[in-house]
């Protein structure tokens, strides 16, 4: 086995001699670990980086799997396309992860989780993952870190079609003219379950301006789906009760609709200084329908459910960079406006029940970041940010305050890097946690973090290797105990990342090891019986790879597979008690085959095509709930 990889190793190294005037491997730059545009290497948080090229040979089609299959960040999903996945990032939860389009946050208000599904991902430039506590940078949420996708603003014209196993397909176009960047896309989705057809359109405009000294820029993103939501697989002649495990069935749906409006103007004076102002409009919109068997009078019950949100989003931001140090200094706005209303209605269609609620979730924050670089091959920088947040229903009102911070440093010589870091982070509570109809506690406190994590990475000109090391405690955790949520819970993680890149003119191999030793410290019953156990949802091991062959004549084959380790999650008896439940080892590959004939890209690509039988009952058990 030894000798096996050695002998691999020296072939990477021999071809990549051969052809090296083919290979380029220029650095890389990213925005989501520092608001000014800086190196990936030049800052002392762990980034990983997907790129539009790298999300093409892949082969997806949802971005939840493009970012599970190509980083350390795990996510589960309920079993079909489109479903609103499970994210996690170093122990953490959904909530735990801010996720951004172009810089501005898309997480739910309600609950807090991002819905990945708004993204189109043939409209993504790249997807950078900041891992590691930044709520110095970008405030709430931001305990595990932060997933911002860029979108593209220029490119070829181009057309592209993919075709799954499973009457599946996806097709996009794009178009680069005067007017801006255009870019639209289709889809549908059968997956392999009953009531899972997910559709979706995109329609993406961006537009750059340049009159020196000023640049400005515009977008707009338009996401609509719809898709069915299942569960447990019931009887088909089985409407399920109110409450049971099966109610979110084969009669559950939603329709989801996205805007979002940016602009951005840059103002640079005096060579050195920057001005910059962000101004972003978000709308959303979510109807979820679901029917059920009244446990009162045994109808059959219709309900539906209507969410809405606006959100104003202003920033200003000035800038100063030098050779010796570079300043930043900022304030934003988040002003948001809540609105849901349910309706529930009999089998006469004669009104059972109406509830609707209005909220206000308005946060300031002003914030401080600076980096040092008059230290030959060294950087340091520190990042201080200040959060008040206002969420108010009705007569109910809640304040929250914050002060983050975050310092760390970055050593670069020749092939090796070297990087630590140190920073606190917090997530208040969101507005089901306080306000959720006669379940909600108002008196919740916000989760608050500190996280410490060193990185060690080796660059070559065919290859990079990372490992890193992380430890993060968790107090204050919000979980819901019985029918309502509580602070009682804290989470301690220790973890260890790997990533491996090898790169050559007709292949790239990559693959990401992590390993997490995630307890939660959790009140078990009302007793005040307290234990630590397993945080849910968080395997102790994933190992994912991804391997891209370029062939002759335009052709490709991409592989991609990960293994996951069990996970568990726990659930109340009748009898007061705690049931656990745990999933077994699993193992999914795919693969994909793509033909480019001119500005037209076919793709073809079958899912898990090992396991027919696991993907097809996936989620029809006692994990899916």
């Amino acid at each position: 086995m030894k000798k096996f990889i050695i002998a691999v190793l020296m072939l990477f190294v021999l071809l990549n001699s051969i052809y090296a005037e083919k290979v380029y491997r220029l650095p890389t730059t990213i925005v989501s670990a520092d608001r000014n545009k800086t190196s990936r290497k030049n800052t002392s948080y762990h980034v990983q980086i997907i790129t539009a090229k790298r999300i093409k040979e892949l082969g997806f089609t949802e971005l939840p799997q493009i970012i599970n299959y190509s980083s350390n960040v795990i996510s589960s999903d309920n079993g079909y396309s489109g479903s609103v996945s499970r994210i996690s990032m170093r122990g953490g939860f959904s909530r735990h992860i801010t996720v951004m389009i172009d810089g501005v946050p898309i997480n739910s208000s309600f609950n807090g989780s991002p819905d990945l599904s708004v993204i189109p991902v043939d409209a993504v430039k790249r997807v950078e993952i900041v891992e590691g506590p930044i709520s110095a940078m970008y405030g709430s949420g931001s305990i595990s870190g932060v997933i911002n996708i860029i979108t593209k603003s220029n490119g070829k014209n181009s057309f592209s079609m993919s075709l799954k196993n499973r009457n599946a397909f996806n097709a996009s176009a794009s178009l680069f003219s005067p007017l801006g960047y255009l870019s639209f896309s289709l889809s549908n989705d059968r997956s392999w379950r009953s009531n899972t057809d997910f559709n979706r359109g995109n329609f993406l405009w961006k537009k750059d301006i340049s009159l020196n000294p000023i640049k400005l820029s515009l977008s707009a993103l338009y996401t609509e789906f719809s898709l069915g939501v299942p569960g447990p697989m019931p009887d088909s002649s089985f409407i399920p009760e109110f409450g049971d495990s099966t109610a979110n069935s084969l009669y559950d749906h939603q329709n989801v609709r996205s805007f979002l409006l940016k602009s951005r103007l840059n103002y640079t004076f005096l060579s050195k200084n920057m001005i910059r102002l962000n101004y972003s409009i978000h709308f959303d919109s979510l109807l979820y329908y679901s029917q059920y068997r009244s446990w009162y009078d045994n109808s059959v019950q219709h309900s539906f459910s209507r969410y809405y949100t606006i959100t104003n989003f202003p920033e200003l931001l000035y800038f100063y960079s030098s050779k010796l140090f570079d300043f930043g200094l900022g304030g934003n706005l988040d002003m948001q406006s809540n609105l849901s209303r349910n309706d529930i209605y009999g089998d006469t269609n004669i009104l059972a029940d109406s509830s609707s609620w209005k909220v206000k979730y308005n946060t300031y924050s002003t914030f401080q970041e600076a980096k040092l670089k008059f230290i030959p091959h060294m950087i340091l920088e520190n990042k201080l940010r200040y959060d008040y947040v206002s969420l108010k229903k009705d007569t109910i009102a809640r304040r929250f305050s914050a002060l983050s911070y975050d310092f760390g440093g970055a050593f670069n010589y020749k092939m090796f890097i070297f990087k630590a870091n140190y920073g606190t982070a917090f997530k208040n509570p969101g507005l089901n946690d306080l306000f959720f109809p006669y379940m909600g506690n108002p008196n919740l406190k916000p989760e608050k973090s500190r996280e410490f994590s060193v990185l060690f990475g080796i660059n070559l000109s065919f290859a990079d290797f990372t490992v890193s090391y992380f430890n993060k405690n968790v107090k204050d955790l919000i979980y819901w105990n019985g029918m309502s949520p509580e602070n009682i819970n804290s989470v301690k993680v220790n973890g260890v990342e790997g990533k491996c890149t090898i790169s050559a003119p007709f292949v790239t191999f990559s693959t990401n090891l992590t390993y997490e030793n995630s307890i939660s410290h959790v009140l078990l019953d009302t007793s005040g019986t307290y234990t630590d156990r397993r945080t849910p949802y968080s395997p102790e091991f994933k190992v994912s790879y991804t391997l891209n062959l370029n062939l002759p004549y335009d052709f490709t084959v991409g592989n991609s597979g990960m293994f996951t380790s069990p996970y568990v999650n726990y659930f109340g008896n009748i009898s007061g008690g705690v049931d656990t439940v745990s999933t077994n080892n699993t193992f999914i590959t795919n693969i994909n085959i793509g033909k480019k004939i001119s500005n037209l890209t076919i793709k073809f690509s079958v899912d898990n095509i090992l396991d027919y039988k696991g993907i097809k009952s996936f989620g029809y058990s006692k994990y899916d709930r």
